[in-house]
C-alpha cells in the first residue's frame, strides 16, 4: 500500500534531521517521526516549506531510496512535490531553521513518550479494575453459597420428643413413665396470670428418663418392618450430619485460601 505524499515528507525531513546528528539510524526512526507528526498539520506545512531535495539525499549515506521502497511511494512524484525548484538542501536548511526543527521534534518526542506512558498506565488500571470486579463477584458467589448451606442446616427443626419416643418404642426399647411422686418436682411461677400459674414446669429427675437418648445411635430393626433407624434427625443419621458439617467447614477453609490467593493477586498488580 502506497503511503500518502505527506507521510513521505515526514520521512524526508526525519532523515535530513538525523543525518546531521547521528551516524546510524533505522527505518523505525522514520515511522516514529511520522507518528509524531500525523496529528499536526501546522508542523507538516512547516516541514514542507523547508524540505530538502530528494536527489541530494537519495544516496546510500542517507538511505532515502530504502525509505521510499519501505513506504511504497513513487520517487519522481515525491521529488517534484517536495522540492520542485531543485534548491540544494544546504541553502534551505540554515542553522536557525534547522535548530527550530530539531527543537520541535524533541518536544514532540517528549509528548509522544508521555502519551505512551499514560496509555500504559491506563491499560494497567483497567486490567486491575477488571480483576477486582471478578474477585468481588467470586467472593459474593462464595458468600451466597455458604449462607445457603448454613440456612439449610440451621433451619432444620429439631425432632419431636414424642416422635423420638415412638421410634425408641418401635425399636424394641419400651420406656414407661415413672409413678414415683417424689421424683417429680412442680415449679409454679409466682407471677400468676389472671390468678393462675402462667407456666407449670415439671422436672423429671428419674434416671429412667435420663437414660432416654435424643435419637437412637445403634441400628435397630423392628419385627414388623424392615425399617432401620440409625439415629435420624429429619431423615439423616448423626454420621451424615457430621459429614455435612465437615463438608461445610472444608468449603469455608477452601474459600479462605481462595480469598487469600486473590488478595495476593491484587497486591501483585
Amino acid at each position: 500500500m502506497a503511503a500518502s505524499p505527506s507521510t513521505a515528507i515526514f520521512g524526508l525531513n526525519l532523515l535530513t534531521l538525523q543525518s546531521n546528528h547521528r551516524a546510524v539510524y533505522t527505518p523505525a526512526d522514520s515511522l516514529i517521526f511520522m507518528e509524531f507528526c500525523s496529528s499536526n498539520p501546522a508542523f507538516l506545512a512547516f516541514l514542507k516549506e523547508f524540505s530538502p531535495t530528494p536527489t541530494k539525499l537519495a544516496n546510500k549515506e542517507f538511505g532515502l531510496r530504502e525509505l521510499y521502497e519501505m513506504l511504497g511511494a513513487d520517487y519522481k512524484k515525491l521529488e517534484t512535490m517536495v522540492n520542485p525548484d531543485k534548491v540544494p538542501v544546504l541553502q534551505l536548511l540554515n542553522a536557525k531553521v534547522y535548530s527550530k526543527i530539531a527543537r520541535t521534534c524533541a518536544n514532540m518526542d517528549r509528548d509522544y513518550t508521555a502519551r505512551r506512558s499514560l496509555s500504559a498506565i491506563s491499560q494497567v488500571l483497567s486490567a486491575r479494575e477488571s480483576v477486582e470486579r471478578e474477585v468481588m463477584r467470586q467472593l459474593q458467589d462464595d458468600s451466597t453459597n455458604t449462607m445457603a448451606l448454613a440456612k439449610d442446616y440451621y433451619t432444620t427443626p429439631p425432632p419431636d420428643h414424642a416422635t423420638a419416643r415412638e421410634k425408641v418404642s418401635t425399636a424394641g426399647i419400651t420406656m414407661k413413665p415413672t409413678t414415683n411422686k417424689s421424683a417429680l418436682t412442680e415449679v409454679t411461677n409466682p407471677t400468676a396470670f389472671n390468678g393462675h400459674s402462667s407456666r407449670d414446669v415439671t422436672c423429671d429427675k428419674s434416671p429412667q428418663y435420663a437414660a432416654i437418648p435424643r435419637y437412637v445411635t445403634t441400628p435397630q430393626t423392628t419385627k414388623d418392618s424392615n425399617i432401620e433407624y440409625k439415629g435420624t434427625l429429619e431423615g439423616k443419621s448423626r454420621d451424615e450430619l457430621f459429614a455435612q458439617m465437615s463438608e461445610i467447614f472444608a468449603r469455608k477453609e477452601k474459600m479462605k485460601a481462595s480469598r487469600a490467593q486473590k488478595v495476593e493477586m491484587l497486591k501483585a498488580l
